[in-house]
Formats: structure tokens, C-alpha cells, sequence
């Protein structure tokens, strides 16, 4: 799964095999289908769900990806700081790494949303950027999911 994040945010080629990673599985519940366009190589993720109409956006699907990214490789200590992020990622500012690491204590549900393209049409990066609350619920009720 952090192969397929990965992918998405640095517009790569999606893995031949995502590999399963004993000690840190990832529940997936819903079947999802990618696939890239042709013309500019955007990507484009479709629920199965033919009751939603679904609403992708990159920009979020983008952020989404890369707080997973940059937390993964905190957590197998690839880096030590965001201070190594940035050595890497030099068009971002170290507040802005910050707020995108943060991305991921999002609810798992609205992370879900956001992949499926079932979010609200006015959920934007900011909005994401604006919660302050670790608590699921809350989060909900702010964003109004």
C-alpha cells in the first residue's frame, strides 16, 4: 500500500507487485481499480461503488500519499527528522512538511473517502491542513463526513 502511495505522489510507475509487509498489515475493505491516463499520466482512482459518484481529486489523493510516504520513512528510520525530508524534497518548506505529516493521524475512513473519491466536493488540502484534533469524530464533524 505505501509502494502504491508512494507511486501516486511522485507520479512513478505503479509496483508489479506490492508486497505484504508482515509486521505492519494494512487492511484494505473496498476493491478499488487505478489506472493512468494516457495524455498527461494522471492517475485516476474509481470506487466500486456504483452509488457514489466519485470525485477524485489529485491534489488531495497527492498530500494523502506523501504523509504516508514521508511517515513511513520516518518510522524505518530512513530519515531522522524533516530536516532529511527536505534535503530531499527541496521545493517545500519545513512548515509545510510538518502539516502534511500530520495528514496521517486523519481518520482512516476519511483517508478512504479521499482515495475513493467519496470525500465532499469542498474538502480541500487546506481544510485537511486546518484540523487540529486527533479525535476521529470530531474530525468528522468538521469536515462533514
Amino acid at each position: 500500500m505505501v509502494s502504491l502511495l508512494e507511486s501516486v505522489a511522485y507520479n512513478n510507475p505503479y509496483p508489479e507487485e506490492i508486497g505484504t509487509d508482515t509486521e505492519t498489515p494494512i487492511l484494505i475493505t473496498k476493491n478499488i481499480r487505478i489506472s493512468a491516463t494516457a495524455k498527461n499520466g494522471s492517475v485516476l482512482i474509481i470506487s466500486d461503488s456504483e452509488n457514489q459518484e466519485a470525485n477524485i481529486n489529485p491534489q488531495l489523493l497527492k498530500v494523502v500519499a506523501k504523509s504516508y510516504y514521508w511517515n513511513n520513512l520516518l518510522m524505518l528510520g530512513e530519515v531522522k527528522s524533516t530536516t532529511d525530508i527536505l534535503k530531499t524534497e527541496k521545493e517545500f518548506g519545513k512548515t509545510y512538511v510538518n502539516y502534511i505529516l500530520d495528514l496521517r493521524f486523519i481518520a482512516p475512513d476519511i483517508i478512504e473517502a479521499i482515495l475513493n473519491g467519496t470525500q465532499p466536493r469542498d474538502l480541500t488540502i487546506h481544510k485537511l491542513l486546518q484540523l487540529k484534533t486527533l479525535d476521529w469524530q470530531e474530525q468528522r464533524n468538521l469536515l462533514k463526513i
